[in-house]
């Protein structure tokens, strides 16, 4: 994989993840994304990680649901483990203060099932 050398700084320098990019590695230039002032297009970036077989199903939780699981566990919404909102596992249509359910698959059940909630930063 080709890096660059020395490090770019400036107005406006930081890497493509800064900029909300969900990606893992230029697939044009095969440079590393971490870089600052990456210089190839947003565009060429885009990499759906949430179609990846090792990815666990995420899946919006309606507000029944919620209240079911939240009554079952006699916990609040804040008391979820959290998710960021700029995870890439996280559906698009999440907001801040939403709760996401994610399937695993288990060696010892089926399927693992975990609530998490969603927020800006940790």
């Amino acid at each position: 994989m080709k890096r660059f050398s020395g490090a770019q700084t400036g107005p406006g320098s930081g890497s493509c993840a800064r900029r909300g990019i969900k990606t893992v590695m230029c697939p044009w230039y095969k440079y590393d994304c971490s870089i600052p002032n990456c210089p190839v297009l947003p565009t060429q970036h885009m990499v759906d990680v949430s179609s990846h077989e090792l990815v666990p199903d995420h899946g919006m939780v309606d507000s029944a649901e919620l209240e079911t699981v939240l009554e079952e566990y006699n916990i609040t919404k804040t008391d979820l483990p959290k998710i960021r909102r700029k995870d890439p596992a996280v559906p698009s249509e999440a907001e801040v203060g939403d709760v996401v359910k994610i399937t695993r698959d288990s060696r010892t059940t089926d399927h693992a099932i975990v609530y998490r909630l969603v927020v800006e930063k940790q």
